[in-house]
Order: C-alpha cells, then sequence, then structure tokens
C-alpha cells in the first residue's frame, strides 16, 4: 500500500517514477483522495497528460463520483473542473456508474461550468458536458 504521510507532491512524483505498464493497477492501490491528486497531477503537471488513468477513477462509480464532486465545491481551479469531466465520461461511457439516469447529479456537474472562471477553459468544459449523456 502506498505512504500516505508523504507530501502530496512526492507521493505524485513518487507514484510517476513508476513503471508506465503498471500506473493503472498500481493507481487502484492508493486511497480515493491519492488517487484523485494524482490524476489531476498526471493531467496538469505532466506531459503527455495522464488521461487515461481516468478509467482508474470511473471505475470506483458512485462514491468515487461523489468525492469528485465534493472536492469540486472548494476548489478555485479551472482545469479541476476540466479533468473531472474525463472522469464523469469515462465513468458514464463505460458503465461504472449511470450519471445521465440521475438528474441531481447532472445538475450538478452542469452547475460546475460557471465557476469556471476562464472562458475557454468554460467553453471545453461545456462541451464535454454536451457529449456526456451521448450514447457510446
Amino acid at each position: 500500500m502506498p505512504m500516505t504521510s508523504c507530501r502530496a507532491e512526492e507521493v505524485e512524483d513518487e507514484f510517476f517514477r513508476g513503471d508506465i505498464a503498471t500506473r493503472s493497477q498500481r493507481l487502484a492501490d492508493y486511497p480515493m483522495e491519492q488517487q484523485w491528486r494524482i490524476f489531476l497531477y498526471g493531467n496538469q503537471e505532466r506531459h503527455p497528460p495522464a488521461t487515461g488513468l481516468a478509467a482508474v477513477l470511473a471505475r470506483g462509480g458512485e462514491p468515487m463520483l461523489r468525492f469528485i464532486l465534493k472536492e469540486l465545491e472548494s476548489t478555485k481551479r479551472d482545469l479541476d473542473y476540466r479533468d473531472s469531466m474525463v472522469v464523469f465520461q469515462s465513468m458514464q461511457w463505460h458503465g461504472d456508474f449511470a450519471i445521465c439516469a440521475d438528474r441531481e447529479t447532472i445538475a450538478r456537474i452542469r452547475g460546475n461550468q460557471e465557476k469556471i472562471v476562464h472562458s475557454e477553459w468554460r467553453r471545453i468544459y461545456a462541451e464535454m458536458f454536451r457529449e456526456l449523456c451521448d450514447s457510446r
């Protein structure tokens, strides 16, 4: 089990120093909060972004969805909203949780668009939201 007492950056850097081929498997061993932080770091700080890790979070289903929505209540970072949508799309499209069948959840996800400050990220989020409930 991964260490939980390290600074976040240390945990994230250590994670990405590991074998690329085992990233998904290793990420699944972390607690939900660290999975989310590692995922954000992998998409916002690493190049190329590690968007494929969204599937690991998506497999967490409704508990992960609720956790991410709670985290988004206090974030001030536009990219956190964008990256949440990558997880939500994976969750919906791969059957990990039927987000589009839950009107309250859809309303919360739609409402997050208004919290995005930068107009281009808000536009991208809106486009991703429109695609969320498309049948895949």
